[in-house]
């Protein structure tokens, strides 16, 4: 790689962490990522120096004008940019990328108790744009909703990569403290979620956001990237609950002709598909008593609480066939519900 071009890669990996302060960085660790980014280029040149660095360090101040700050944290020599808003790198947006981020900056502001968004205000006064007056976008949310506050926090510190120690309390059980690095917000059935895995465990948790009792940024640890793909998990899991025992296996289900156009077109997970006359007949030497009418399903994900909820709360309209593992768990449930209401009066005193 030519020099002009390693000294590029330099310039944006220090004006990324100079202007990053969210975390404390100091010349050894600016010339470590870059050695490490020039790595990843494979770039044969000889590895960057302390002396370098330095240089580079003065040239932002001496040519592009940085104001950089020297200065002691966790008992480490540290620099950072003075105003955390400064960065050599800050290209002129079109009117058409001004006009989408007006909408995003719109639709982020209309969610509620983001204490920590407002910078959100602030971002929108500094490019002058236009405040919507008529809400476009809605999004539901239980008004019993505890810490709505912790929304703003948590996405700041998924966003700049920062592990944090929570305070939990679960329903039931005793408070405990838990060191993670949190990934992703989630929200189902009107609860959000923080996903994240803890430290020294190569496992997605989810915490409950009324459930946590509080949160301490730890900027000085490392912040280990998660081990899967989410995005890819949660493509077959229904709510957020990952059974460790569980695989990604196929659930072929019945469903009556009146349910059928609603199963449809709202599917339970992404991979749902509606079987064709031809798997269908197959599917009827394997089950015998399957009836004509109606539709089958099918679809691969992971059994947990939340999908046996999901299949069971369309009562006789919905019958799954396999896996035999969920078919007979399903008729457990069904049998505890039954003993529940087999007498007229309530079991529960």
């Amino acid at each position: 790689m030519p020099n002009n071009k390693n000294a590029i890669v330099r310039y944006q990996c220090i004006d990324e962490m100079l202007h990053n302060w969210s975390h404390y960085y100091t010349t050894h660790d600016i010339q470590e990522a870059c050695n490490d980014k020039l790595s990843e280029l494979k770039d044969d040149s000889e590895p960057v120096t302390l002396r370098c660095i330095q240089k580079d360090l003065n040239f932002l101040e001496n040519y592009f004008g940085a104001s950089i700050m020297r200065y002691t944290a966790q008992g480490k020599r540290c620099v950072k940019y003075e105003d955390p808003t400064f960065s050599i790198f800050s290209p002129a947006i079109s009117q058409e990328e001004k006009n989408l981020l007006t909408e995003v900056l719109a639709t982020l502001g209309q969610f509620k108790g983001l204490d920590n968004f407002d910078w959100l205000e602030s971002l929108r006064r500094s490019l002058n744009f236009e405040q919507n007056k008529k809400r476009i976008i809605e999004f539901s949310k239980s008004p019993d909703l505890k810490n709505e506050n912790l929304l703003g926090e948590l996405f700041d510190c998924i966003s700049k990569k920062i592990p944090i120690t929570l305070r939990y309390k679960p329903f039931g059980k005793p408070e405990s403290s838990y060191t993670v690095y949190p990934y992703l917000l989630k929200q189902y059935n009107n609860r959000w979620f923080l996903i994240a895995t803890e430290e020294l465990k190569e496992r997605i948790s989810n915490f409950a956001l009324d459930r946590i009792q509080s949160i301490e940024r730890k900027p000085d640890l490392k912040y280990e990237e998660c081990p899967f793909d989410l995005e890819d998990l949660y493509k077959n899991i229904y709510g957020v609950s990952i059974n460790k025992s569980a695989k990604i296996e196929e659930i072929v289900f019945w469903v009556s002709d009146k349910t059928a156009p609603y199963i449809e077109t709202k599917k339970i997970l992404e991979s749902q598909r509606k079987l064709s006359w031809n798997e269908r007949e197959g599917l009827s030497k394997e089950y015998p008593n399957l009836p004509k009418n109606g539709c089958v399903f099918a679809m691969t994900g992971m059994v947990n609480r939340e999908l046996r909820r999901e299949l069971c709360s369309y009562f006789e309209d919905l019958e799954v066939l396999k896996p035999r593992t969920l078919r007979d768990k399903i008729i457990q449930d069904i049998e505890k519900m039954s003993e529940k209401y087999s007498n007229n009066e309530p079991t529960v005193r």
